[in-house]
């Protein structure tokens, strides 16, 4: 598929905003449409740059509140990577992880025709993956520290291919504490998504318990093993396979399949996913079963 299949559902309208745009004011734009990056052009046509809010927000960190009254050309991206509609949602995706990019305009003969974000990439590519094969399985990562989450991601990713999980597309993790959050589906020789979801939360309450694991595959015991060893370095985690829910709080590991109401429970409070200890206190004290109202992390 290509970058017009994408423009074709999400439409071509770009917000810009001009050079001499204070800060201040592209808080308001971003804000006022609901997005995470605008082009930066004199006429409306040409990409002159393109802006974010992670630029305004590693500008605060530096410079302090005195950056709102800035230009966004103080903090903008000059060199912006850009696409046209008859590239290949493969190379974009390539693109954007290489250059650690999220956002690419789409350009034709110099002008706007449209942009599109690694969201939209990850959005089309799960609609191709239901059409094709039916739900995939979500996966959520959060690591409170987060300071050297490569081993981590790497056991991951060896538990979910001991399970028989393909990995599709990865979006690239929000830093600060580190969280990251993707698709899988099962492979085509694999048992049913329930029933391998089942025997993984089996498999780490197992571990966890240092019982013995005769009826756990030892591939996937090894796998269960080197996460839980991964995880030693982190005090406070969260991880999602589907319904397992894999909660770390004060080193102490809790593994939960959940049911279908609590699953939703949490995919409508998108914030607990980044908060272990209210996370946890949702489950015991049965919140998603009473159905109280929606709560944010940290409140």
């Amino acid at each position: 598929m290509r970058i017009s299949d994408v423009l074709r559902v999400k439409g071509t309208q770009v917000v810009t905003v001009t050079p001499d745009t204070k800060v201040r004011q592209l808080l308001a734009v971003l804000a006022e449409h609901s997005i995470g990056a605008v082009v930066v052009s004199h006429d409306g046509v040409s990409v002159d740059g393109i802006v974010s809010e992670r630029d305004i927000v590693w500008a605060l960190a530096r410079r302090g509140a005195a950056v709102l009254s800035d230009a966004v050309t103080t903090i903008y991206t000059a060199e912006v990577y850009t696409v046209t509609p008859e590239t290949s949602l493969e190379e974009v995706g390539r693109m954007m992880t290489e250059r650690r990019v999220r956002h690419a305009p789409v350009v034709v003969d110099g002008g706007l025709r449209g942009i599109v974000s690694i969201g939209d990439m990850v959005k089309n590519r799960i609609g191709e993956l239901e059409t094709e094969q039916g739900a995939g399985v979500q996966i959520r990562i959060y690591l409170a520290i987060g300071d050297d989450p490569g081993p981590i991601d790497l056991a991951i990713l060896d538990l979910l291919d001991a399970y028989g999980f393909r990995v599709e597309f990865r979006d690239v993790p929000v830093m600060g504490s580190w969280f990251r959050e993707f698709w899988v589906h099962v492979k085509r020789s694999s048992p049913p998504i329930d029933e391998q979801l089942i025997k993984l939360a089996r498999a780490v309450e197992l571990q966890g318990l240092d019982r013995p694991q005769s009826e756990v595959d030892l591939n996937q015991a090894e796998a269960v093993a080197r996460l839980l060893g991964a995880l030693d370095s982190e005090s406070d985690a969260l991880i999602q396979i589907g319904s397992v829910f894999l909660v770390k709080f004060n080193n102490v590991v809790i593994v939960r399949n959940l049911s279908q109401t609590e699953l939703a429970y949490f995919n409508r409070n998108p914030a607990l996913f980044k908060d272990p200890e209210k996370a946890l206190q949702c489950l015991q004290q049965g919140w998603p079963e009473r159905q109280p109202p929606s709560i944010a992390a940290g409140g």
